[in-house]
């Protein structure tokens, strides 16, 4: 099973890792072809899934796309396909042939894939297309660590990694000697309403089934008890 994954530095900072995520389809194109198209995008080899539907073997392809993501999306054989797109802060995108945004924040790479792939089909703008896509730049998600830590503030999540209760509060310099372990989370939902979640950080720091994930937005609060460490 290969992998292939380049890195870019151009965008921020840090450098930001892009890798290839292909699904699994024939390509015969209504549209003819284009001659000069460019060369394929070496593609990721992958395991089949129980649809028969060819998903890449990474972290890539569960990542789930936000707004503000920069992608490169690719039909096989049609240059005029290609291009670069960011997410909107509405969620879509603005896809070559198709007259509607398409939503896309909230899937996962894979299932961004098929979504794009099945739009295509359904509308009889190519039969079975191979939809390749590429995240070029991953939108900045952050935890905000409120008290008793002792580096409060916005802590920022990896790209593509999940970031939990614990190391959320260990990237804000861990907490201090007066921390209450019972910590609140609160989560703004899709409809806006706020959700709130209990946890104990001394609990979850002896035992990771009890280590909540959190979420891009989430703010969680860690109050002062002189006695309870």
């Amino acid at each position: 099973m290969k992998t292939s994954c380049f890195v870019r530095s151009s965008f921020g900072s840090a450098s930001l890792a892009a890798c290839l995520l292909v699904a699994n389809f024939t390509v015969r194109p209504l549209l003819a072809a284009d001659a000069t198209s460019a060369p394929a995008i070496p593609a990721v080899v992958s395991s089949s899934s129980a649809d028969g539907t060819r998903t890449a073997a990474t972290s890539s392809a569960n990542y789930v796309l936000h707004a503000t993501d920069l992608l490169h999306v690719e039909v096989a054989d049609d240059a005029r396909a290609a291009h670069d797109v960011r997410v909107a802060s509405d969620g879509t995108v603005t896809l070559a042939y198709l007259d509607d945004p398409v939503p896309l924040a909230g899937l996962t790479v894979n299932q961004a894939i098929k979504a794009i792939a099945k739009l295509y089909t359904d509308q009889h703008i190519f039969v079975k297309p191979q939809v390749s896509l590429v995240v070029l730049q991953y939108a900045e998600q952050h935890i905000n660590i409120v008290g008793e830590v002792n580096h409060p503030g916005p802590v920022t999540i990896p790209p593509e990694q999940t970031m939990t209760l614990v190391s959320a509060v260990t990237a804000a310099g861990g907490h201090t000697r007066i921390t209450d372990p019972d910590v609140t989370i609160n989560r703004k939902l899709p409809d806006g309403k706020i959700q709130i979640i209990h946890a104990n950080l001394k609990q979850a720091m002896k035992d990771a089934h009890y280590d909540i994930p959190l979420q891009d937005g989430d703010t969680v609060y860690l109050a002062e008890d002189l006695l309870s460490w």
